[in-house]
C-alpha cells in the first residue's frame, strides 16, 4: 500500500511540476530577493494610454509567481522542507510588498485617467484590491506551512500528501488557463474556467471529508488538523479571488476599449 501511495505521489508531482513549467515557460526567469530583482515601475507611473498594458503584464507576472509559491509551498511541506518553506514566506512577503505598492499609488494612477474613465478606474481599483486579497490567502498558507515543520511537528500523513498533490496539480492547471485568457483576452473562456475553478473546489470539499474522517478515527492530530484544514480552506479562497481578479481585469480592459472608442 505505501508503494502505490508512493508511486501516486510521485506521478502527481512530476504533473504539478509540468503544469508549473507550462505557466512560466517563454517568460523571464522569477526573481523574488531584492538583491537581484530588477529596478520596476510601479503601475501608477505611468501614462494612460500604458496603463492596460501595464496592468495585463504586472497580473500577469503577478499570478505566475503566485502559482509558482503554492506549488513550491506543497512541495515543501510534503518533505519536510524547512529551508525552502522560509525561502517561500520571504517570496511571499515580496510579493505582498508589491500588492501594498500598487494600492499606495491607485491615487496617482486613477489621475492619469481622463475624466471620462470612471468605470475604467473602478475596474483597476478592483483589479488592485482583489490582488492584495490572492497575496494575503497565499502568506496564509506558506507561514503557517513554515511554522508547522519550524516548530518540529511531524508531517503530513501520505494520505494527505497524495490528495494535496492532486490538488495542487489542478490548481496549477486553472492558474494557467487564467494566464492564457488574460494574455489573449479570451474572455469568452471564462465561463469554462469557471467550471474548471468549480471542479478544483469539489476537489477540496472531498478532501475535507476525508480529513473529518481521519479526525473522528483518530488518524489526524490537532495541530495536523488545523494545518491541512487550514490550507484547503485558503487554497479555496485563493481561487475565488483569482476568479474575481480574471473577472475585474476583464472588465477593466473592456471598459478601457469602449472609452477609448468613444473618444474617437
Amino acid at each position: 500500500m505505501d508503494n502505490i501511495l508512493l508511486i501516486i505521489v510521485t506521478i502527481l508531482l512530476l504533473l504539478s511540476i509540468l503544469a508549473t513549467i507550462a505557466i512560466v515557460i517563454g517568460t523571464d526567469k522569477l526573481r523574488f530577493t531584492k538583491s537581484k530583482r530588477a529596478p520596476k515601475k510601479a503601475i501608477g507611473c505611468i501614462k494612460e494610454e500604458d496603463i492596460v498594458k501595464r496592468c495585463v503584464d504586472e497580473v500577469n507576472k503577478a499570478l505566475r509567481n503566485i502559482v509558482v509559491i503554492y506549488n513550491e509551498t506543497i512541495h515543501g511541506l510534503s518533505n519536510n522542507d524547512r529551508k525552502l518553506l522560509k525561502k517561500l514566506n520571504n517570496d511571499v512577503e515580496e510579493i505582498a510588498n508589491e500588492t501594498k505598492a500598487y494600492k499606495k499609488n491607485l491615487h496617482h494612477t486613477l489621475t492619469q485617467l481622463k475624466s471620462d474613465s470612471i468605470e475604467t478606474g473602478l475596474y483597476y481599483v478592483q483589479v488592485v484590491d482583489y490582488l492584495r486579497e490572492i497575496a494575503h490567502s497565499l502568506s496564509f498558507i506558506t507561514k503557517p506551512a513554515f511554522d508547522h515543520i519550524d516548530n518540529k511537528h511531524k508531517g503530513l500523513l501520505k494520505e494527505q500528501v497524495v490528495e494535496l498533490k492532486s490538488i495542487n496539480y489542478e490548481v496549477s492547471t486553472l492558474f494557467s488557463s487564467i494566464n492564457h485568457i488574460i494574455n489573449e483576452q479570451t474572455f469568452d473562456e471564462i465561463p469554462d474556467t469557471i467550471k474548471q475553478q468549480q471542479q478544483v473546489i469539489e476537489l477540496l470539499n472531498s478532501a475535507r471529508k476525508k480529513q473529518i474522517k481521519r479526525i473522528k478515527n483518530g488518524e489526524a492530530t490537532t495541530r495536523n488538523s488545523d494545518l491541512y484544514l487550514g490550507i484547503l480552506n485558503e487554497t479555496k479562497n485563493l481561487l475565488l479571488q483569482t476568479i474575481n481578479l480574471l473577472k475585474a481585469e476583464r472588465d477593466f480592459i473592456v471598459m478601457d476599449a469602449e472609452v477609448l472608442s468613444d473618444r474617437l
